[in-house]
């Protein structure tokens, strides 16, 4: 019993001590803004774009790569001829299609609320990807969670706006040692 305070206030300053870092890009000043709208109009996004957009520091980014990741690539590494991005929003879902003219090559489908979509004040937010690391993959290291967000909202020019948020936390045991956070901003065209 004699040791419990110390014990107590070891962890306290354990948890005190954990690492956090977070960026948050600045929308960019020479973008137009986003749409003027509110409650679930700001979620309206359907719409046809471009699979090449730019982000904040105007070096081109493809949509492919930050919806569908590595699985947006052929067999031998290559990227897919994606030349269109189709976003259609159903009753209670989102689905974002992958064009080649006019084949689709790829498809992803969100369905409303819980992790997989949701219409937030920041326009349509889902759950890109996560991975998870146990003590088993890293010595050490109790766990990693990382996970990469999506936001879209519409532009006033009509292009759409793509916030992509990565989140991380990173433990041994029960101690937090390392929690952050990053935001970047991409824009694409919309087409037709």
């Amino acid at each position: 019993m004699k040791n419990r305070p110390v014990s107590i206030a070891l962890l306290v300053w354990l948890l005190c001590s954990a690492h956090c870092c977070y960026f948050s890009q600045s929308y960019p000043s020479g973008w137009s803004r986003p749409a003027k709208q509110s409650g679930i109009a700001i979620c309206a996004v359907s719409g046809t774009f471009s699979e090449v957009g730019v982000d904040a520091k105007k070096r081109t980014v493809n949509f492919t790569d930050l919806i569908f990741g590595p699985e947006s690539a052929r067999a031998d590494g290559q990227p897919l001829p994606v030349d269109t991005i189709e976003i259609v929003q159903a009753e209670n879902s989102l689905t974002i299609s992958a064009r080649a003219g006019a084949a689709v090559v790829w498809t992803r489908q969100f369905v409303e609320y819980g992790d997989e979509y949701q219409c937030t004040k920041a326009g349509i937010r889902f759950l890109a990807s996560t991975k998870y690391k146990g003590a088993e993959d890293v010595p050490g290291l109790t766990y990693s969670n990382q996970q990469w967000y999506i936001y879209l909202r519409i532009a006033a020019d009509g292009s759409l706006l793509v916030k992509h948020k990565h989140e991380s936390l990173f433990a041994v045991s029960i101690i937090p040692i390392f929690m952050g956070s990053q935001s970047r901003w991409y824009k694409f065209e919309r087409k037709g």
